[in-house]
């Protein structure tokens, strides 16, 4: 998770290696921006509790993809939403309309062929008191975290933050820069900047149990898509704590905002969301 499950460049700041471009699929880090600034809200945190781990600035955190066959990982996903149509008729602007969405996401690790792990899952939800699903589908997933959706909607891709690294390893407090593009599709476009930073390696205890993580701090800033017939303009900021050694999702936070137009409608929403692993089961 996910926002995780991404075509960028990717600059480590300070060092003048290049990170090569990635290709031109989605990523995780194209699905958590687009899907991700979609709705809009605040949402009270679950109690976590975090313990520090001595450390010096310069460890080094892999990067790299782990799982093993057979595991099957369940997500609880929150999202409480709020837009407003500033436009319509019978609606004044500042009038808005309040989502809740709870998400339960359960991906089971089916196949490893040396480079590509296939997730089958199943995803249902809860919104506004309708319960929707359960939804099947399968993907891929490779070393790098790179998401490649075979079938269904999408699953951890939606909740997860950038997670297709560009090095296989990082510096606690090093940071990554780069722009985001998804040029080429004469319908629509997507720009903007994004900010990874690799923050402390720590305990983290969740419903699943306590694990060894880092964390990545992110941020979106000037990100637009547009085509016909609409215009974005969004922002947004989170954390995200992978497993250390395994990159597993553990846990994310997602917070932004969003600006749009479509066919002459101006709208206006923010969302917040959570994502928490609450089971493990291991092969």
């Amino acid at each position: 998770m996910g926002f995780h499950s991404g075509a960028f460049l990717s600059q480590a700041s300070g060092s003048t290696e290049q990170p090569p471009r990635p290709p031109t699929k989605k990523s995780r880090k194209t699905l958590h921006v687009v899907l991700g600034t979609v709705a809009v809200a605040a949402v009270v945190l679950a109690a976590v509790s975090i313990f520090i781990i001595p450390q010096s600035q310069s460890e080094t955190i892999p990067l790299t993809y782990n799982y093993a066959v057979g595991e099957n990982m369940v997500y609880n996903a929150t999202t409480v939403s709020s837009s407003t149509d500033l436009s319509a008729t019978g609606n004044p602007a500042g009038t808005s309309t309040n989502m809740t969405e709870t998400e339960t996401t359960s991906m089971q690790v089916v196949g490893f062929d040396g480079e590509n792990y296939t997730m089958n899952y199943t995803t249902s939800f809860v919104l506004n008191g309708i319960t929707i699903g359960p939804n099947n589908g399968t993907e891929m997933i490779n070393k790098t975290g790179y998401v490649t959706i075979l079938s269904g909607p999408g699953g951890l891709g939606q909740f997860s933050i950038p997670a297709s690294f560009q090095k296989n390893q990082a510096k606690v407090g090093e940071s990554w820069q780069f722009p985001m593009s998804e040029l080429g599709n004469s319908s629509f476009s997507l720009t903007g900047n994004e900010t990874l930073t690799f923050g402390n390696i720590q305990n983290l205890n969740v419903p699943a149990g306590t694990y060894k993580v880092f964390k990545i701090n992110f941020s979106s800033t000037g990100i637009m898509a547009y085509g016909q017939p609409y215009t974005m303009h969004a922002r947004g900021n989170g954390q995200e704590y992978l497993e250390f050694g395994t990159c597993r999702l553990i846990e994310s936070y997602y917070q932004g905002g969003v600006y749009y137009e479509v066919n002459g409608q101006n709208m206006s929403s923010s969302t917040f969301t959570q994502t928490m692993l609450v089971n493990d089961t291991k092969p």
